[in-house]
């Protein structure tokens, strides 16, 4: 057992700790959340929750000798710096000193935010605090220059300080992604809390079209803002003579790959296709193609769902909640889209071409809803790091296909047409593309680990359903039992083998 509120700390402490961090990381966490925050490596994969209480321990120790040890390798130990002085019963001063240190180790805007969140001491402090955050300002750095912003828009979105916030927004002209961003966030804030005031900056101000514009993008999300505000902000976007795309592309160098990540989100999509060939090979219907290729189908969904989003959601949820209430939140969800696929179910007509239709309809329902949040993980996975981008693209392309197979065999056979197999097999596959649309355009800010969770237990649940419902009692109607038994194993298989790769 680790001691982590120690007297004094020495190096072979030091590398105790270091183990102790290694053994409770997670691989799954750590590919994620390493989508997350671009241009870091070094990761370990240890939860927030797990490494606040661990700062927590450390802060009530020798804090000076455990920082002269923090060589601020891995992304975790940035994090417990943070957590460590934030944390430590000191005088305000004293800890305006430990941040000062601090600064130059901020190097994402996950260390960054988190940080600011926990320096709780600023509300007694404002005077004291806000002259510190004037000197963030003046360093040639980017993210001390956000962590001023978020240190703001955390404790001085008030009366008395909002004229000097919007002085402060107006003079900062650092061309960087993630300081036009917290621009972007503190004037929401300040719109959602005083709306009269802010209007009046938002039309006159000195911000670029982008953060002036993005701003707006993001005060118009928050549930806060009434229909008719929310109407009148658009008046006030600006225009740039800049085509969108490339004035984005430009923001950043972590923007820099957002055409290549379209292409692999594209890629990745259309693989489903692949599944569509097998329609090619046979001319007349066959009931052993249809069972064995519904329960092929059948068995790549539930596996999927099990192996897969049931788990990466459990591990998402994991980290805002204590171990009982995250399985309770991943059941509702899990419910729910349990329900929604049986509204579907229910509300969807018969057609004329007959239950396969039906099904091969349902289904690509089911794989669109599955594909809009990988094209979306794509999308951010490349973003932030290419050869991540890549491997995930390769491991959706993979098992797209046999979910291709379940589009476009019913339909085929219920319709006798390739082209109307391929089109809706088609839809179904550039669905991911769509994902990847909705991420550069509304989520690569707003997404958080929270909502992909409660998003992936939910189609969890519509596949899980569909496969149980549909699929199965559909191929065991062939009586072609053995046959069905075989090809829903074989599709357990290779989604096994694929998640394992």
């Amino acid at each position: 057992m680790i001691t982590l509120n120690r007297k004094t700390w020495t190096k072979e402490n030091y590398q105790e700790l270091l183990q102790y961090l290694k053994e409770n990381a997670d691989d799954k966490y750590k590919t994620f959340h390493k989508s997350l925050v671009p241009d870091i490596e070094a990761f370990l994969g240890c939860r927030v929750p797990f490494l606040k209480k661990t700062g927590k321990e450390i802060a009530k120790g020798d804090i000076d000798s455990y920082l002269l040890y923090n060589c601020h390798h891995y992304y975790e130990e940035n994090m417990l710096h943070g957590i460590v002085i934030s944390s430590v019963k000191t005088d305000f001063n004293s800890r305006l000193e430990y941040i000062r240190v601090f600064i130059p180790y901020i190097n994402n805007w996950a260390v960054c935010d988190s940080f600011c969140a926990n320096c709780k001491d600023f509300k007694n402090n404002l005077d004291s605090g806000f002259n510190f955050i004037q000197e963030l300002l003046l360093i040639d750095n980017p993210y001390a220059i956000r962590v001023a912003l978020v240190l703001l828009l955390d404790y001085y979105v008030t009366p008395f300080y909002l004229s000097k916030i919007f002085k402060i927004l107006n003079q900062i002209q650092f061309d960087h992604y993630y300081v036009k961003m917290a621009q972007a966030w503190l004037l929401s804030i300040c719109y959602i809390k005083y709306p009269e005031e802010t209007l009046i900056f938002i039309k006159q101000n000195k911000l670029d079209p982008w953060t002036h514009n993005k701003a707006i993008s993001k005060i118009r999300e928050s549930y806060r803002v009434s229909k008719e505000q929310k109407q009148e902000l658009l008046k006030y976007k600006k225009k740039s003579m800049s085509l969108f795309l490339f004035s984005y592309i430009n923001l950043g160098d972590s923007m820099n790959n957002v055409l290549f990540a379209f292409i692999c989100s594209t890629l990745a999509g259309l693989s489903t296709l692949l599944g569509g060939i097998i329609i090619f090979f046979n001319k007349k219907e066959n009931q052993k193609i249809i069972a064995t290729a519904l329960a092929f189908a059948a068995g790549v969904m539930i596996t999927v769902s099990i192996t897969d989003l049931i788990p990466e959601s459990f591990h998402l949820l994991s980290e805002y909640f204590y171990v009982f209430p995250t399985f309770i939140i991943l059941a509702i969800f899990v419910v729910i889209g349990i329900i929604f696929s049986m509204l579907i179910d229910y509300y969807l007509p018969e057609q004329q071409e007959g239950k396969l239709y039906r099904i091969g309809i349902v289904s690509m329902l089911a794989i669109i809803a599955h594909n809009i949040p990988e094209g979306i993980a794509t999308f951010l996975s490349t973003t932030s790091n290419t050869n991540l981008g890549i491997t995930l693209s390769l491991a959706i392309a993979l098992h797209n296909i046999p979910e291709g197979i379940s589009i476009s065999v019913p339909i085929y056979y219920a319709t006798k047409s390739r082209g109307r197999a391929l089109k809706y097999t088609f839809i179904s596959g550039i669905s991911e593309l769509f994902g990847a649309i909705i991420a550069f355009i509304f989520l690569k800010d707003i997404m958080n680990n929270f909502i992909m969770g409660c998003l992936l237990a939910s189609i969890a649940g519509i596949m899980m359903h569909i496969a149980s419902y549909e699929l199965l009692p559909t191929s065991l109607r062939y009586k072609y039992k053995k046959i069905t038994l075989i090809f829903f194993i074989l599709g357990s298989i290779i989604m096994i083998i694929n998640h394992m790769l």
